[in-house]
């Protein structure tokens, strides 16, 4: 059975989403485990997202990132 026209957008766009959410929390993963394992050594990081922690005010509240 196919899927009406309408429905194959949708479904892309979620698709599209959920791969963009996981690269997302795999680059938080990433900056997570370079701040835990090496927190002396990554000062421009640790500086860089202080500078810039307003980006990570919106993922604060998405059920994704929880």
């Amino acid at each position: 059975m196919r899927l009406s026209s309408e429905q194959e957008p949708a479904d892309q766009n979620t698709d599209d989403i959920t791969a963009i959410e996981e690269g997302i929390r795999t680059l938080l993963e990433i900056i997570n485990s370079a701040l835990c394992a090496n927190l002396r050594n990554n000062p421009h990081l640790i500086y860089t997202l202080l500078y810039h922690r307003c980006l990570f005010d919106s993922y604060q509240h998405h059920p994704m990132f929880q």
